[in-house]
């Protein structure tokens, strides 16, 4: 319906002019296209249409147009791995929402550029972009921006306090602040009842278990997550799942070994085993470059051959 929508306006978005009225119309469909295929995995088809939006603004000057379109490939460079294009994307966008004073969109780019950083090990910046955008989206109750914020930001906290060294005092601290922030987090997104919201905050929450040590309920959050994205077309919840979710099982297994207990290991490692195959079957549909290296990172720690398992299941 949507590519349909982008052929009907097509011709209004080529003509010599554009009305005050079609402009804001057009400039929607590009980004909601941009959006369903980045929801659905496929991020080169996100970028196109992310381009096509862009160059539309650029032609018509329509600001609004360009700033989504860097949004979204901002965001993609996050899904496909591609971070330092991710934050020169966010820049970019920063850029043009300072000038058209746009707090919403300014609040979207913090998000974009503190991830992005966070995933480029810039821990600092992106400290300094989650802590300025939560701020901001709360002061202006931009609640799904600033529930993606804060999930986020607990994951930088617990990671911080990996880095610091989890047993030192400031570690401590900083585990503990980044429990706080997901659980107030996971609470708050669960009243919402909006599906990514809902997902994001409990990944965000399985993220700090994991780097807490607490398995068990890394593994519970994880289990929930997957509860609630089955049945559903988002191909970017579950992508995201995959990783944590499998190396939660392994961090799992590698410490039933310790406690002497192979046979619960050898479980907990089945179990791993048939997830990858389900989602190594997932990645092959989509186009991320960064999730088509975490499938073959966790291949090799299982050894599974990719087309060994069925398509069914959490993924």
């Amino acid at each position: 319906m949507l590519t349909r929508a982008a052929d009907l306006v097509a011709p209004t978005a080529a003509a010599d002019e554009v009305s005050s009225f079609a402009a804001p119309i057009i400039s929607n469909i590009y980004a909601y296209l941009s959006g369903a295929y980045q929801h659905y995995g496929l991020y080169d088809n996100s970028n196109e249409w992310a381009r096509t939006a862009i160059e539309f603004g650029e032609r018509r000057n329509v600001s609004f147009a360009q700033a989504i379109g860097y949004e979204f490939l901002a965001e993609n460079g996050i899904h496909a791995g591609d971070y330092q294009a991710g934050l020169q994307f966010g820049e970019k966008e920063k850029e043009i929402v300072e000038r058209i004073h746009s707090r919403e969109r300014r609040a979207w780019t913090h998000f974009s550029i503190a991830f992005n950083s966070f995933l480029l090990g810039d821990l600092t910046r992106a400290e300094n972009e989650y802590a300025d955008g939560i701020v901001l989206a709360e002061t202006i109750g931009e609640r799904r921006v600033a529930a993606l914020l804060k999930g986020n930001y607990g994951v930088l906290q617990a990671e911080q306090a990996v880095q610091n060294g989890s047993g030192t005092f400031e570690g401590r601290r900083l585990l503990d602040a980044a429990l706080d922030t997901a659980l107030q987090n996971f609470q708050t997104s669960e009243q919402t009842g909006l599906l990514y919201m809902r997902f994001d905050s409990h990944r965000c929450l399985a993220e700090v278990y994991l780097r807490r040590g607490e398995l068990e309920d890394a593994e519970r959050i994880c289990a929930a997550a997957a509860a609630i994205v089955s049945g559903t077309e988002s191909r970017v919840s579950r992508l995201w799942l995959g990783p944590i979710y499998l190396d939660v099982l392994l961090a799992g297994a590698k410490r039933l070994e310790n406690e002497e207990r192979p046979i619960d290991a050898e479980e907990k490692r089945q179990h791993a085993r048939e997830l990858l195959g389900r989602y190594q079957q997932l990645v092959a549909k989509c186009q991320s470059p960064r999730f088509t290296r975490e499938a073959e990172r966790l291949d090799r720690e299982l050894g599974v051959e990719f087309d060994s398992l069925s398509a069914l299941g959490e993924f």
